[in-house]
């Protein structure tokens, strides 16, 4: 559908800004594509292996990711995207992709989960009291710095 098209079919001839029509049709094209998207996606239910993992959940929870790896091109736009994954408390992950079914994962997929939240968080990052896992994110990225400075040093 197209903006002017759908302003045309409703009749509207105010300014679409002040209105909220303009925004009311973005939110439908994105919610078009969006369905488009997750209709051909399958889910899958992520959970750690170890039970001293767990996810952190960010306040932009669904984040998109360009490989399948979780490690790289994390926020691409939607179309871009290999998988979408979403926190939905410490133990399990819904993620959208090419693959269905239950899969436990190891800690090298939980922190790539949880590094991709904590990277497209607007503001907050969450994780239940008590959980170690502010102070491992804080660890990982502290060896991410180090390797990434010993890599630029000739």
């Amino acid at each position: 559908m197209e903006v002017d098209a759908a302003l045309t079919a409703a009749g509207h001839t105010g300014d679409p800004v002040d209105s909220g029509i303009l925004f009311r049709i973005a939110a439908q094209l994105l919610f078009e594509h969006a369905t488009w998207f997750t209709a051909s996606a399958d889910l899958q239910v992520l959970t750690p292996r170890d039970p001293r993992h767990e996810f952190i959940l960010g306040d932009a929870p669904a984040v998109t990711v360009g490989s399948r790896q979780l490690t790289e091109r994390v926020g691409v736009p939607l179309e871009l995207a290999e998988v979408v994954v979403m926190p939905l408390g410490p133990r399990h992950v819904a993620a959208l992709g090419s693959q269905h079914g239950y899969l436990p994962v190891d800690g090298r997929i939980v922190s790539a989960v949880n590094f991709a939240q904590a990277v497209h968080a607007v503001e907050f990052v969450f994780t239940r009291p008590g959980s170690p896992v502010f102070q491992q994110l804080l660890d990982e990225h502290r060896l991410r710095r180090s390797a990434a400075r010993s890599a630029a040093t000739p």
